[in-house]
């Protein structure tokens, strides 16, 4: 069982030194590779990457190829590089991270991959975040918002954990899944987490799984601008 551990930034030098400050000191467990993608454009950044996450290998996009016109457009270059590169690692399943999100309590990365394995149906286990709109705010959470909005949340558990079964989204947040995702044909144009999600739910037995139950508080801290 390989894992690699493959984490996105866009030039956020604050943002992602106390994220993975957080992810080194929480998440448990063997990784095969450390991966840092750099959509910056900005040499410099690259450099400081290079030289103070000695053990990760760092790929940079080139400037040329960076900015896009909407947030939307260049979520969708990040994410086409993202998984161009993912495609390359030799792995079997991916923790996949954002440099500004901070874990908050100790995941065991083996238990997280032990969920995935139990249900081939289960696409991917992710660290649920904070509310952040109004709308999950005053319904108390994420996954209250979604069931709010009539998507079935399916609690299970086995030895080690507790999971929230749904069908309400594929996140780009903290999460790991099979590599197997990096290939699925997508059509990242417009809102490319929202593409994705669809062609993934497209299939009616595939479902996401949260870590923990549903009414925990969240186990993952989203610290940079919220846009979309």
């Amino acid at each position: 069982m390989k894992v690699a551990w493959i984490t996105l930034t866009s030039g956020r030098k604050d943002y992602l030194e106390k994220s993975r400050e957080s992810w080194y000191r929480l998440a448990v467990g063997d990784i095969s590779e450390e991966i840092i993608v750099d959509t910056s454009g900005n040499k410099e950044y690259s450099n400081w990457l290079s030289e103070t996450y000695k053990n990760a290998k760092v790929f940079s996009l080139g400037k040329e190829f960076v900015l896009g016109k909407t947030w939307d457009s260049g979520i969708k270059k990040a994410y086409e590089y993202f998984y161009d590169i993912a495609k390359t690692i030799d792995c079997d399943y991916i923790l996949h991270t954002e440099d500004d999100y901070v874990l908050l309590n100790e995941i065991n990365i083996k238990n997280v991959i032990e969920i995935l394995d139990s249900d081939k149906n289960i696409c991917q286990v992710h660290f649920i975040r904070q509310p952040w709109t109004k709308d999950e705010e005053d319904s108390g959470s994420v996954l209250r918002h979604c069931e709010k909005n009539g998507f079935k949340l399916t609690e299970k558990n086995n030895e080690q954990d507790s999971w929230v079964e749904h069908r309400s989204y594929f996140t780009f947040g903290p999460s790991i899944y099979r590599k197997d995702i990096c290939y699925i044909e997508k059509d990242l144009d417009n809102n490319p987490e929202l593409a994705l999600t669809y062609k993934i739910f497209s299939d009616p037995n595939i479902k996401n799984a949260t870590l923990g139950k549903i009414d925990d508080l969240n186990m993952v801290e989203h610290i940079g601008v919220i846009k979309g």
